[in-house]
Formats: structure tokens, sequence, C-alpha cells
């Protein structure tokens, strides 16, 4: 792994959190998301976000790296083929376990089209900034 694809999994990482903090900002989803969570300010109050944060960003770091991996693998040489690598990822993994949600925790279909959609949009902003860079 070169230097050029280190400096575009940290960029796919640090615009996918990014994208996160605005995406769940209260001016955004937020509000929604956290009634659909059902959290209190009282309780929210209470959480130290410095860890979740961090997890997050190396969790986008993770999948950063398997997303360049797998452009590379298919030969994805047109943004077109990254883009749709992306949207087959979200399909095929991410929003088909974040389904579990609806099933068998009883969240909302609003909660899961907060959380999907938050997901289909990283991957596809992700592969696009892979491509790029």
């Amino acid at each position: 792994m070169d230097t050029m694809t280190i400096i575009a999994i940290l960029a796919a990482s640090v615009a996918a959190q990014i994208l996160g903090g605005l995406w769940y900002s209260q001016s955004v989803f937020g509000k929604m998301w956290t009634k659909e969570m059902k959290f209190t300010k009282a309780k929210l109050a209470k959480v130290d976000m410095k860890t979740p944060i961090v997890v997050m960003f190396l969790t986008n770091i993770v999948t950063a790296t398997i997303l360049w991996w797998l452009q590379l693998a298919t030969s994805a040489g047109t943004i077109g083929k990254a883009l749709s690598l992306g949207l087959a990822v979200w399909i095929g993994f991410t929003a088909t376990v974040q389904l579990g949600g609806v099933l068998w925790e009883m969240k909302t279909l609003k909660w899961y089209a907060i959380n999907a959609g938050h997901s289909l949009v990283s991957l596809l902003l992700m592969s696009a900034i892979l491509f790029y860079l």
C-alpha cells in the first residue's frame, strides 16, 4: 500500500466521520434518530462521546480499506463502477444486516431509514473519494 492509498483511505475515513456528524446532528436527522432510539436528554447528557467517536473513526478506516481493496480486486476503473461497488456492498451487507434491527430488536422503519440511509451515503462517498484519490 503506497502513500497515496493511505492518504485516500484517511480522506475517505475523515469524510465519512464528518458525514456522520452532520447526518446525526440535531439540524438533520438527530432529533428523529434520538426519538426513535427513545433517548432522553438526561440519558444523552451522561454519554461520553470520545470513545464512540474514536471507535467509529477506526471502523471508517476499516471500511475504507476494504472498499479500496474491493475496487482494486474488481478493477473498478470508472466512477460508475466504483459507486456501483459501494451500492452493492450496501445492499448485500449493510442494508440487509441493519434490517435485523427492525425484525428482531423492534426498531422502527424510520430508525432503519435514518441508519441505512447514512450507511448508503457514507459508502458512496468513500467509494468516490477512493476512486478519485
